[in-house]
């Protein structure tokens, strides 16, 4: 079913489920996210919302950061280790990620080659 026409048909209860989650602080698009997951069983959910990930328990939920996705692309060398290093340092340049955070996922990475 179209994720829209379900989401439209259960408003009711995406209402309710949705104020189930804001009692754990999770608010916005990462509650609209954890909603999506729940509602259509989804193996996993990615998001770099630190209140989110460590909340993932009170949901049975699977939730990856992009620094897990990067590292396991290197890992399984589905990203050259040049290309690899390139989109850590814009990472470091947006500022999202810690320097320390950036240097031990380059260090991490460059264990595979």
């Amino acid at each position: 079913m179209h994720i829209k026409k379900r989401y439209q048909r259960n408003k009711r209860y995406n209402k309710k489920a949705l104020q189930n989650i804001h009692k754990f602080n999770i608010y916005g698009g990462e509650a609209e996210a954890l909603l999506l997951y729940q509602e259509i069983s989804a193996y996993l959910l990615v998001s770099d919302d630190n209140n989110l990930r460590k909340k993932q328990h009170f949901f049975d939920a699977k939730i990856v950061g992009s620094l897990g996705i990067l590292l396991k692309m290197r890992k399984d060398k589905k990203i050259a280790k040049k290309k690899f290093r390139f989109v850590l340092e814009q990472l470091r340049i947006i500022g999202w990620f810690s320097n320390a955070v950036i240097d031990k996922v380059i260090l991490e990475g460059e264990k595979h080659g």
